[in-house]
């Protein structure tokens, strides 16, 4: 296994511990309030097994100032759901700085129909900003607790 390294994302406003190198992409990603574009930095480990991952993206101003946050933080718990055949285990509202979260774990599919696969997810929504803290990993082969608390706890906005 690789060190744990802090990802420091200026244009993301965001760090995190990340267990290795993660890799960057983007992908334009359809959402009920349009296309955005979403910032991924990925860790597989455990010969693809076991994936830590941090996302963002911004929303059109006036989708969050016509929505509600909760709303659309399920909505984006739901959309995360469907291509996994995704099922809630077991969620809480949480929140960072004053602004609204969740933290949930779920059971599904890989890709819908693939191998099992068991999440931890936390999204953020601060301001027309999204941020997703995401681990997956096959459920014979679970990433230690202190991992899942390491990276889910490291996350911090740069400029509050």
């Amino acid at each position: 296994a690789e060190a744990w390294k802090e990802l420091k994302v200026e244009a993301g406003n965001m760090k995190i511990q990340m267990p290795g190198e993660p890799q960057r992409f983007s992908q334009v990603v359809d959402t009920e309030v349009g296309k955005v574009e979403a910032v991924f930095y990925l860790c597989e480990l455990n010969e693809g097994t076991r994936v830590f991952a941090i996302a963002y993206n911004d929303y059109p101003a006036e989708a969050i100032e016509n929505g509600n946050a909760e709303t659309m933080l399920n909505g984006v718990r739901d959309g995360n759901m469907k291509p996994h055949a995704g099922t809630v285990i077991e969620e809480r509202k949480i929140s960072i700085d004053g602004h609204p979260g969740r933290d949930y774990t779920f059971k599904g599919k890989l890709n819908g129909d693939g191998d099992p696969i068991h999440g931890h997810v936390r999204l953020f929504l601060v301001g027309a900003r999204l941020y997703q803290l995401i681990i997956f990993e096959q459920p014979d082969a679970p990433a230690p607790a202190e991992d899942h608390a390491k990276f889910m706890d490291s996350f911090a906005r740069l400029n509050k």
